[in-house]
Order: C-alpha cells, then structure tokens, then sequence
C-alpha cells in the first residue's frame, strides 16, 4: 500500500490532492526548455535518448496490462537527479475493467494536452482509447 504524505481538498480554487512520493528532478518539458536554451550540449542528446527510452519502456509495461494513460505529456514524465523515470499524475487511466464496462467509465483528461476531441469522438461512436490514446 502506499504511504500517503499528505493531503488536501483547496475548495475555494476548486482543486484537491494527495501527496505520494517528494521527487527530486525535473520533468521534462522544463529539463528540454532548459537544455535549449544551453543549446542543446551533446551529452545532453544521449541523455534524452536514453530517458526517453526508459519512459516509453514504463508506458509500454502499462500497456502489457491493458492499461491506457490518458494524459501522459511531458510534464507527468520525471527525471530524478540520479537519471531514473518516474510518471506522476495517473488520475486519468483507461483499464481492463474499463472495457469491460464502458458505460462507467468517465474520461478525464488535461484538455491542452490530451487528444480530446479525438477520443471523445471516439467513444461516442464506441471505440473506446487504444495505446494510441497515450501518444498525442
């Protein structure tokens, strides 16, 4: 079970949270901001390739499960300072049980980031997200 640090409903702005786990790192649209405008050293390119690939690798360990993460970007996706990956934010998840019972599912989303329309669309018509969904 997981260790909750802390929590908290801010009803006034509308929003709530649980506190899981303290990370130290970036994520990695600021850890791309920051290395353009050092202008992209060339240690930094393997370095990306290889977080990249061990991001991809995490998401497609969730695909193995039939697991579909709605709003995966580049915020969700941390770089710890000793390199590792870490996704955060995995409120909005499409599951087996999902599919089984698509009329309960309720799909949740960043609307800047997630492929709304497109998915919304979909399921509307009854093509419920596919590992498709994740890469937007």
């Amino acid at each position: 079970m997981p260790a909750y640090y802390g929590a908290n409903i801010v009803y006034d702005k509308k929003f709530a949270f649980i506190v899981m786990e303290y990370l130290q790192g970036q994520d990695f649209k600021f850890w791309c901001g920051e290395a353009a405008r050092n202008g992209f050293p060339p240690e930094w390119a393997n370095d990306f390739r290889e977080a990249v690939h061990e991001a991809l690798s995490i998401v497609g360990m969730f695909h193995q499960h039939k697991i579909i993460l709605l709003d995966f970007k580049s915020d969700n996706i941390i770089r710890l300072t000793d390199r590792r990956i870490k996704l955060v934010d995995l409120g909005a998840l499409y599951t087996p049980r999902h599919s089984r019972e698509p009329d309960k599912f309720v799909y949740s989303a960043t609307p800047d980031h997630a492929e709304l329309l497109i998915d919304v669309s979909n399921m509307e018509t009854g093509n419920m997200p596919t590992e498709a969904s994740d890469i937007f």
